[in-house]
């Protein structure tokens, strides 16, 4: 945030007269010119507090000596003079402050996602994310590291999977703790490495196979033509056409898009390796990403609307209209990556090493196992796959929308 700093000779009754003068609530300093390292913060509430700012290993660091309403301008020369004694000694004023900071479980969700989950797969952490957000964090985020038990983990797997009636989360929730608890005995946060979810039952869970139907995909092709936004009207379409995942299209830069060769280029990132996935495009793929208006000085396909140099962070709210004026409400977005592996299924002669090799899964992954047994209705003749499936989507389109798909692809 922006700073304000300015050295004056602190008077108490010029102190307490001082207004807040920062920008956007960032930090307002008003520094003593006659004790080096005293000074007064000065909060958008009008609080001010005395500080005391030192270096500590080459760094930095400011802390706060008392509020000025109990603490007046000599008491707080003196503590500062105590102070910079402790520091020439090598000693670090907030030593304690951090120790007691460091043991809770706040500390340890940071750590966690600084460290542990930067070896994960996206999807993974996105998901650990989440959990500690919404349920982590408020459940014991203050709470000593060392005072969780087995016991609080079974009741929060409770409430989240019973009374919030999330199992999903629930499940992930107790390999994020897991995880969470390796890393605090590996940097000797707490004696021991206890396993936190042993004995603890996980809900059961359904695998999702909802993907958009042939008979559901009419309304949502004419729907999505009718989308005002020619980004998201893109890149819902593209999602149909190549299946690759939502944060694989969303950080999509012009510099991974090759016309010449007709395809795109994604990064997956994954627990053990990093893969370049290579995406054919159908020529109605290529002719909708040729109309996509490029941003000056963003190198993104789908650029925000709202920040510079960024691309777009979420569709929720348009998506949720699209899927609801269509009937089908119960869609996501991840479901349409679905739609892609079950349409190529549908249409025939279409193996696993071709659907895994185009969805960027093993053969005989899971995913692409659910994609082929919901291979029973139609089958067409073989062609070049995405092109044909984009033939397929395109066959189902209203009549009165074919002169629209093709003045927009």
């Amino acid at each position: 945030m922006p700073e304000k700093a300015s050295s004056i000779t602190l008077k108490m009754a010029n102190i307490l007269k001082f207004q807040y003068e920062g920008k956007n609530g960032g930090a307002d300093y008003r520094w003593d010119e006659k004790i080096t390292g005293l000074g007064v913060r000065v909060y958008p509430s009008g609080k001010k507090t005395f500080i005391f700012r030192y270096r500590y290993q080459g760094r930095q660091e400011i802390k706060t000596l008392g509020d000025v309403r109990f603490l007046n301008l000599e008491q707080a020369r003196g503590k500062v003079q105590i102070e910079m004694g402790n520091v020439i000694k090598g000693e670090r004023p907030l030593a304690d402050k951090i120790a007691a900071k460091s043991e809770t479980i706040e500390f340890l969700c940071k750590r966690f996602l600084e460290i542990y989950c930067s070896k994960l797969s996206s999807s993974t952490e996105r998901c650990y994310r989440v959990i500690i957000k919404c349920h982590i964090l408020p459940a014991w985020g203050h709470r000593k590291i060392s005072s969780i038990k087995p016991a609080d983990v079974n009741d929060l797997h409770n409430k989240i999977g019973v009374t919030e009636k999330h199992s999903y989360q629930a499940n992930r929730m107790l390999s994020c703790v897991s995880g969470m608890f390796k890393l605090a005995a590996l940097e000797e946060l707490i004696d021991t490495d206890i396993d936190m979810i042993r004995g603890i039952t996980k809900f059961p869970e359904e695998e999702r196979e909802r993907y958009v139907t042939q008979t559901e995909m009419p309304l949502f092709i004419s729907n999505l033509f009718k989308e005002p936004d020619i980004y998201f009207r893109t890149l819902i379409f593209l999602y149909l056409y190549t299946g690759v995942r939502k944060s694989g299209l969303l950080t999509l830069t012009w510099a991974n898009v090759d016309f010449k060769e007709k395809q795109i280029t994604v990064f997956l990132k994954s627990r053990k390796k990093n893969k370049i996935h290579r995406v054919p495009l159908s020529e109605d793929g290529l002719k909708m990403l040729k109309k996509l208006p490029q941003v000056e000085g963003n190198p993104y396909v789908f650029p925000s609307p709202v920040l510079l140099g960024i691309h777009i962070k979420e569709i929720k709210r348009r998506w949720h209209r699209l899927r609801k004026i269509s009937g089908v409400a119960d869609v996501r977005i991840h479901d349409l990556r679905r739609t892609f592996g079950s349409w190529l299924a549908q249409m025939g002669d279409k193996s696993d090493i071709l659907i895994g090799g185009l969805i960027g899964q093993a053969a005989n992954s899971k995913a692409v196992k659910i994609y082929t047994r919901m291979s029973k209705e139609l089958r067409t003749p073989q062609r070049n796959a995405v092109e044909e499936l984009t033939t397929k989507i395109k066959e189902s389109i209203p009549g009165d929308n074919q002169n629209q798909n093709n003045n927009q692809s």
